[in-house]
């Protein structure tokens, strides 16, 4: 397993796969490895599987924004 989350930096970019939705508004992530139970804060619904290109909108807390390539720019999440 790949320790990536600790080294994020603010507007740092980086793809992810959902893995798993627990519940409604939460979906547990894969950013190289590492894993984290991520809140959807936008009515955008993933699914398991989604490969998603975020970029680091904060690093404490930990929050990311869909990358602006992605037409969902403005979905933000917090981990």
């Amino acid at each position: 397993m790949k320790h990536v989350l600790p080294y994020l930096k603010l507007g740092q970019k980086i793809f992810a796969r959902i893995i798993e939705i627990p519940c409604e508004g939460e979906a547990v992530v894969s950013f190289s490895g590492d894993l984290a139970r991520i809140k959807n804060l936008s009515n955008h619904t993933y699914k398991v599987g989604d490969e998603v290109l975020w970029v680091v909108s904060s690093v404490r807390p930990l929050q990311f924004k869909v990358a602006p390539t992605e037409p969902e720019s403005s979905i933000n999440l917090e981990a």
